[in-house]
């Protein structure tokens, strides 16, 4: 079953509070522009590893290397954006079909 954009952006975010809250505690308020990285949620490398993994199997997607990018973890609206268009494009992993 393909997933809409709220779909998208609802799983996205409890991927990331979940991460925030094991880190931290409870998480904050994330918004589409709130930045994901030092200047905001203060993910770091080793988070955002874990994060694209957590995507790649939660969607069945995969990221080539060139993909990956600052630009790409600006925002949760960035990420959302990124997946959107792997699944909505069919860009799943070699051995993945979008997930139920």
């Amino acid at each position: 079953m393909p997933y809409d954009i709220n779909g998208i952006r609802e799983s996205l975010h409890a991927i990331i509070s979940g991460m925030i809250v094991a880190r931290t505690g409870p998480a904050p308020t994330i918004a589409d522009d709130t930045p994901l990285l030092s200047s905001g949620l203060g993910l770091d490398s080793i988070a955002v590893l874990q994060l694209m993994v957590k995507i790649e199997d939660r969607f069945g997607i995969s990221f080539d290397v060139d993909e990956l990018s600052v630009d790409l973890f600006d925002t949760l609206g960035s990420l959302v954006s990124a997946v959107e268009r792997k699944v909505a494009t069919g860009q799943l992993a070699e051995t993945g079909d979008l997930p139920s």
